[in-house]
């Protein structure tokens, strides 16, 4: 393999300037400096010509000079040790702050992938919940219209009793979880617990008013559960968007739920219309 000059060139340099400050530091340089001046000293003293006060005074001067350049270098040599330890500890402490901001970044990272996992799975129970609830206001709202003199006992008897609040057990259960979505999605799926709950004869049952004059009211009655319908919708369609891209997972939107619920509406239709028939026979 070729000489590399100028590999070589700064190799050497490098070893120069290493020896160099081996050199100047204080425990060499004081004693070396020492001995010059020492030695300076003695071949002053020993020229001829000069008195002995002369080469006393020179003596001194000369001491004195290395004695100042001597302490000089001790200083800038303990100001570069301060500088050089001043640097690393300012690189370890920076060092120390990176890796403690990366800890906090991948703990943030952690929580945040954690949270979305919830509100995923989450999403996708209460969305199950309120397409049951959805298929039950459908068929309650397609009655309600077909309602008549002569089969409202029979639709009486069909919701004599409250609707199911088993509809929303698992909005129930995780109602104290529901910090994973934004406050908007949260009171939504809050009121559709409190709608279902609250509808006008529904929440109670039927039993509870056999006076009521039911035709009076109907109007308010289907007002009431169709806006409650358009909220669970819109409840369903902002979930949907936490675990649409999950392969494999059917989503129903209130149109498909209402086909999918019309053969149980119909099937109520005919129990209604086939009660009235046995009444007038």
């Amino acid at each position: 393999m070729p000489a590399n000059p100028q590999g070589d060139q700064g190799m050497e340099s490098r070893g120069i300037l290493g020896a160099i400050g081996y050199l100047v530091r204080p425990l060499i340089l004081g004693p070396v400096c020492f001995a010059i001046g020492a030695g300076v000293v003695v071949l002053i003293l020993g020229i001829p010509g000069l008195t002995s006060a002369e080469s006393a005074g020179w003596a001194s001067a000369v001491a004195t000079v290395l004695a100042v350049g001597v302490a000089l270098l001790a200083i800038a040599s303990e100001n570069r040790h301060r500088v050089s330890e001043r640097n690393r500890a300012d690189g370890i402490r920076n060092e120390e702050l990176l890796a403690a901001g990366l800890r906090a970044r991948a703990e943030l990272e952690r929580q945040e992938a954690a949270r979305k996992s919830q509100a995923r799975r989450l999403a996708k129970i209460f969305d199950r919940e309120l397409t049951e609830a959805a298929r039950e206001l459908i068929a309650l709202i397609k009655l309600t219209e077909k309602v008549t003199a002569h089969n409202l006992e029979e639709y009486k008897a069909i919701y004599a009793e409250p609707l199911r609040m088993s509809v929303f057990t698992m909005h129930e259960r995780f109602v104290d979880h529901l910090d994973v979505f934004p406050d908007i999605t949260a009171i939504s799926i809050v009121n559709n617990m409190t709608n279902w709950s609250t509808l006008t004869l529904m929440s109670e049952g039927m039993k509870t008013a056999p006076r009521l004059d039911f035709f009076a009211i109907r109007h308010k009655l289907l007002a009431e559960f169709r806006e409650t319908l358009v909220i669970i919708g819109e409840t369903k369609t902002e979930l949907q968007t936490y675990f649409a891209d999950i392969p494999g997972i059917k989503m129903f939107d209130l149109d498909e739920i209402r086909e999918m619920n019309a053969a149980k509406a119909d099937f109520e239709l005919r129990r209604l219309a086939e009660s009235a028939a046995d009444g007038k026979a």
